[in-house]
């Protein structure tokens, strides 16, 4: 039961998290690598993450210039 009580809560913790870096994220304060960074997901689940909630694709050619220097 308290295990139970502890996933349910855990669980809670993670979506409201994952509800304001969302937030973040729509109103332009972060990037897309940060809210994956943040969210502790790649850039793929990231993008699966934005298609699921509807949310507009906010993504400069700066930034994927600069994701691409992070693959390297």
């Amino acid at each position: 039961r308290a295990t139970m009580l502890r996933n349910l809560i855990e669980q809670g913790l993670v979506d409201e998290k994952k509800e304001k870096v969302l937030q973040q994220y729509k109103n332009k304060k972060i990037s897309l690598q940060r809210a994956a960074e943040l969210l502790k997901i790649d850039l793929t689940e990231m993008l699966e993450l934005i298609k699921k909630e509807n949310l507009h694709l906010d993504y400069s050619e700066e930034e994927l210039r600069e994701d691409l220097k992070g693959l390297r």
